[in-house]
């Protein structure tokens, strides 16, 4: 009798246990949104029909909201950072996993500038790197389920009893929304703006010395292209950045424009470069938008679209 009530009391605390925990887990799944994961919400959901499609830049730069707003099509900021979304086959991977295939009138806004089709060499032994393979956007198998636990998992390395604790503090600086723009709370103190934009040229300077203008990733960028353009209108767009980063740029690759110019003769898709507008806006580092721009950015991006053929 005693060991049966000892069994008895073992599986009950047992079921005690699971049943705590799995509360838990369900108590920190209803409260994950844009603060646990930046990237939860762009692989969750349906499959859609108009995209916005880069690296970080952009991801904080448009807002789907702003864009939808003034053209009246509901777009999916799907760009994370240059790690994970520069133009390769894993990328393109991932949209067509997201695109709706029935999708006619689709459009699609594509970040420009070098990083994105920027290749890097393992500064130890010198071969080429492909960070976008183990990002969990690269491992990924599933991209629509209403809240994507694949990516969650994959993408959040800290405690489930964080989720929480980080919805309660409300405190973080960046934030996913649902419809995938990035909003990125920074100081914008003249000062530290500047020190946060020296800090990333001299890291950008150091990373170009195994940096390369990647073929294969033109290559994605052209197959990307030809996909997109069978089910919608492809638009290509070149943000704004400080002066210095821009300079910057055209140092690494001082053909890049000649690169765009053959795309949009090649693929016939219109190009915008918004370079102009760098004394409208302000930046967090010298070349990400200060998210108070981002409506303005979005809004000109808009009304770009509406008057092109």
């Amino acid at each position: 009798m005693s060991n049966s009530r000892e069994i008895r009391l073992f599986w009950f605390k047992l079921a005690f246990v699971v049943t705590v925990l799995g509360l838990a887990h369900l108590l920190a799944l209803s409260v994950v949104d844009g603060k646990t994961s930046i990237g939860l919400a762009k692989v969750s959901g349906p499959r859609q029909s108009h995209m916005i499609i880069g690296t970080s830049r952009i991801a904080q730069a448009v807002m789907p909201s702003v864009l939808e707003k003034e053209i009246g099509a509901p777009f999916l900021n799907f760009a994370i950072d240059a790690a994970t979304t520069s133009y390769s086959p894993t990328y393109n991977r991932a949209i067509e996993q997201k695109l709706d295939p029935h999708a006619s009138n689709g459009k699609f806004i594509l970040a420009m500038d070098p990083w994105c089709i920027t290749g890097f060499y393992h500064p130890k032994n010198g071969t080429v790197m492909y960070p976008e393979k183990k990002t969990p956007l690269g491992q990924l198998q599933t991209f629509n389920w209403p809240l994507n636990i694949e990516y969650l998992i994959r993408d959040y390395h800290e405690g489930w009893g964080s989720i929480i604790l980080t919805h309660l503090r409300d405190n973080s600086t960046v934030t996913g929304h649902r419809d995938g723009w990035v909003e990125v709370t920074r100081n914008t103190d003249e000062d530290f703006v500047q020190s946060r934009k020296e800090k990333k040229i001299a890291a950008k300077k150091k990373e170009i010395e195994h940096a390369f203008v990647s073929e294969e990733k033109k290559q994605a960028l052209y197959s990307l292209i030809k996909k997109l353009k069978a089910h919608g209108k492809v638009y290509l767009v070149r943000l704004p950045v400080d002066p210095d980063y821009y300079l910057l740029e055209e140092e690494f690759y001082p053909g890049f424009q000649l690169f765009v110019d053959s795309l949009v003769r090649d693929y016939g898709v219109p190009f915008l470069s918004m370079q102009n507008m760098t004394s409208e806006v302000a930046y967090n580092d010298g070349h990400h938008i200060n998210k108070k721009y981002a409506p303005l950015i979005s809004e000109r991006i808009a009304q770009w679209i509406q008057s092109t053929p």
